[in-house]
């Protein structure tokens, strides 16, 4: 178990280019490793790539990366 702890905190990995930049954000809030210092629940619910994107920021996505949304990144095939 001890060694399995040591990889956990020690990997690095990188995400698939299909992962916007908003979405990386989110997920490495998340992979915090003291539990006081990752996003709450309402902070995740609240987070740009979760909360739904109005047509101003629609129109300010960036467009090198086709999941910008949870929706369309999980309709992808990665």
């Amino acid at each position: 178990m001890d060694d399995l702890l040591k990889l956990i905190k020690t990997t690095e990995f990188s995400f698939p280019v299909q992962v916007s930049d908003e979405c990386k954000d989110l997920l490495w809030k998340m992979l915090v490793m003291k539990p006081g210092e990752r996003l709450t629940i309402p902070e995740i619910l609240n987070h740009p790539w979760i909360r739904p994107i109005t047509d101003d920021e629609s129109d300010k996505s960036d467009s090198k990366h086709t999941s910008s949304t949870p929706k369309e990144f999980l309709a992808e095939e990665i």
